[in-house]
């Protein structure tokens, strides 16, 4: 729900508008989110076309309709979060098999003693010598234009 598209979007919507999207992975990537998106989208008065699912325009009773929209995203917005689910115990084992056959290094740190940047290195170190001379974090911040969680994890 903390994707700012997503916001405009639910904040534009109005009765009678109808929503299309290829894919209920397009919605949400757990059945909660989705559902609460869906939820949302109903209150406001508008309706959605899932462009990969079922439409049911050929059942004339819109009661019936809606029971078996609504039975089909729940099935499949299930189907979406065991997908996800799945992908990442895949990634997790793959990542645990790198680090024992030692090809996995990890995300590399911008700001380092190491950094691939010369620039980034250069603000590393600079920062470190202000640390050491005890300036502050927020005069830090000002001088070198880089985050106050940047300062934060060049300190630890």
């Amino acid at each position: 729900m903390e994707r700012p598209e997503l916001q405009k979007m639910l904040d534009f919507i109005r009765t009678d508008d109808v929503l299309i999207i290829s894919s209920l992975e397009c919605l949400g990537r757990n059945s909660n989110d989705i559902k609460n998106i869906l939820t949302t989208i109903q209150q406001k008065g508008a309706n959605v076309d899932i462009l990969d699912l079922p439409s049911f325009k050929g059942v004339s009773d819109p009661n019936h309709r809606k029971l078996l929209t609504n039975l089909v995203v729940e099935l499949m917005s299930y189907v979406v979060q065991s997908e996800r689910e799945k992908i990442r115990q895949r990634q997790r084992e793959g990542i645990k098999l790198a680090k024992q056959k030692g090809v996995y290094i990890g995300k590399q740190q911008e700001y380092s003693a190491h950094a691939a940047d010369p620039q980034k290195r250069a603000i590393y170190h600079a920062v470190m010598r202000a640390l050491k001379e005890k300036d502050s974090i927020l005069s830090i911040i000002k001088r070198y234009g880089i985050a106050r969680s940047t300062v934060y994890r060049i300190k630890a």
